[in-house]
């Protein structure tokens, strides 16, 4: 009976930091939903990891600007699979809030590509706009002053 209390208190700190260590949010299936870290746990702020092998991208026919992720809040993102976009204006692949404290890593592939050829004239020459959609760029902040601890890798 001793030996089991003094085993059961011995144990007790380990079980106390056990409970204390935070999961993460996995996303653990390809999907065109957007995630934010303020809501990435039903509705409650969490860190996101983006599994291998799964693809988080831009619904088909978007037409409003969209980030597939939002850092909104002080947690970390890292990516280890595909954020994409294909012929859509206006997407974001990591947009990230300023004011907010988080680490985001990219161990994987952003590819917001556009098939889009400009018109050529009757001499071959290529006229009009050179993107066929707007914001191709990634990632991007706001309050750029405000971050702290990011590292894009």
């Amino acid at each position: 009976m001793r030996k089991t209390l003094i085993a059961a208190v011995a144990l007790a700190p380990l079980y106390l930091a056990a409970g204390a260590a935070q999961a993460s949010t996995t996303i653990s299936s390809s999907t065109s939903t957007p995630v934010a870290t303020a809501t990435a746990n039903k509705g409650a702020p969490d860190d996101v990891v983006i599994g291998a092998g799964i693809t988080l991208s831009a619904a088909s026919g978007t037409t409003t600007p969209v980030s597939l992720v939002t850092v909104n809040s002080n947690n970390t993102v890292d990516n280890t699979g595909t954020l994409s976009s294909s012929n859509i204006s206006n997407v974001t692949a990591i947009q990230i809030n300023g004011g907010t404290t988080s680490t985001v890593v990219n161990d994987a592939t952003i590819s917001l590509n556009s098939t889009y050829a400009p018109s050529t004239t009757a001499d071959g020459y290529q006229q009009g706009p050179f993107a066929g959609t707007a914001s191709p760029g990634n990632p991007t902040g706001t309050g750029v002053y405000g971050l702290y601890g990011i590292r894009l890798s």
